[in-house]
């Protein structure tokens, strides 16, 4: 949710009627490697939760997926396994914290 907060409050300081996340950061005025973070993040959380909603009608959680919904969510999000997308949830989540702060700051 912080993700798309920032790209609301991105779109608005720029003047943007687009309403899809990765659309309003692209219309602001961001430096390309803290758009980059900001929408890496939207895309990757939205794949697992995308995934999650399909496979459990809601939160993921592992013992619940079972052997066939991890690999599922691994492979719909590009990972080979849950680690891997957990490692990649963790930089992913704190390169778009670090861009938001930078935004906040500057504003």
């Amino acid at each position: 949710q912080d993700v798309e907060l920032a790209a609301q409050a991105l779109a608005l300081r720029a003047g943007s009627i687009a309403r899809a996340t990765n659309d309003q950061i692209a219309a602001s005025d961001l430096a390309d490697a803290e758009a980059e973070a900001l929408k890496n993040a939207a895309d990757l959380c939205w794949s697992v939760q995308a995934t999650g909603q399909l496979l459990l009608g809601g939160v993921i959680t592992p013992d619940r997926l079972g052997e066939g919904g991890q690999r599922m969510l691994a492979r719909e999000t590009g990972h080979s396994d849950l680690d891997a997308l957990a490692a990649a949830m963790l930089e992913t989540s704190g390169s778009a914290e670090a861009a938001i702060d930078r935004i906040l700051k500057g504003s």
